[in-house]
């Protein structure tokens, strides 16, 4: 199953600089959705709450 999300314009340039750098230190393409996909996959066990009530204060301004 896929799912379309947006993502900031921070967190897609610095996607896309990443999969950039890759490219470039590895010879081979990597896909952004690729590197995204593995962030999820890599990071996600380890998420809070906390983490995002962080993000969503700091990062969108949203108080709750």
């Amino acid at each position: 199953m896929s799912k379309v999300f947006k993502v900031r314009t921070e967190e897609s340039e610095a996607l896309r600089e990443a999969s950039i750098k890759m490219i470039i230190k590895t010879k081979k393409h990597m896909k952004e959705s690729e590197l995204l996909n593995c962030l999820i996959w890599k990071n996600l066990k380890d998420l809070t709450d906390e983490d995002v009530e962080k993000y969503r204060k700091e990062v969108l301004k949203k108080a709750d």
